[in-house]
């Protein structure tokens, strides 16, 4: 999967659902992404509202920055052994 489509997984499945299925596999295919990718992501992200969905790009990129907080600590770890 391409990496800029993460950030569109969600924007991708809530347009599938407003626009009905054919509109969503179209738009799926010009994205570059399966049909089974599309309905994967419209059955976890189909349902939630605007948000939910900036809640959930607020705590993805939280756990970014905490995962790098945690692999900074552990080569410090590695380093004073």
């Amino acid at each position: 999967m391409p990496q800029f489509l993460d950030h569109f997984r969600p924007e991708l499945s809530a347009f599938g659902a407003r626009g009905g299925l054919v509109a969503g596999e179209r738009f799926a295919t010009a994205a570059g992404v399966s049909n089974a990718t599309y309905y994967n992501w419209r059955k976890k992200f189909g349902s939630m509202g605007r948000s939910q969905l900036s809640e959930l790009k607020a705590l993805e990129k939280e756990n970014q920055r905490l995962k790098k907080i945690v692999a900074d600590l552990e080569l410090d770890k590695l380093i004073l052994k």
